[in-house]
């Protein structure tokens, strides 16, 4: 990830090399966050298509973060679950 844009309050940062869909998970985990005024991701140009993800809140980087920890926890639970079921 690489930070676009990082003032008081918000942050945009580009995740290249991530999917949309993945990005959009990030945005999920971010607005179940009562601190989190405002998330969403969107392309950064249709061409290129990086997802970047917007954040406001009053502690944006650390949500942020957060909400990507969020997410690779459920991930490698998912993980774990389907190589039980594969055996």
């Amino acid at each position: 990830m690489r930070i676009l844009n990082e003032g008081k309050g918000e942050i945009r940062v580009s995740a290249e090399g991530l999917d949309q869909g993945l990005a959009n998970l990030i945005v999920e985990k971010l607005l179940e966050d009562k601190d989190v005024e405002f998330a969403a991701s969107d392309y950064d140009h249709p061409t290129q298509r990086n997802p970047v993800i917007e954040v406001r809140s009053p502690s944006p980087k650390k949500h942020l973060l957060s909400a990507i920890s969020a997410v690779e926890k459920e991930l490698k639970e998912f993980s774990d679950a389907f190589s039980k079921k594969k055996r």
